[in-house]
């Protein structure tokens, strides 16, 4: 799957079909956690997901939500 979203992106800037806006909507979905892909992984590796999850939204932000 993102092989598909990269060979997306690369199409659309070849053929100039995405403008600013367009561009950044990628960035933005390419930006989104992936926790289908999270889940798996952290299974394959024994840890379970919503520990993991819990334990990271804890973590102190080092910036201010706008």
């Amino acid at each position: 799957m993102a092989k598909h979203k990269e060979s997306r992106k690369k199409n659309a800037c070849k053929s100039q079909e995405v403008d600013f806006c367009g561009t950044y909507t990628l960035i933005e979905e390419d930006s989104l956690p992936h926790y289908e892909t999270l889940r798996w992984y952290l299974e394959i590796i024994g840890l379970d997901f919503a520990e993991v999850v819990k334990v990271v939204n804890n973590i102190p932000k080092l910036y201010n939500e706008i």
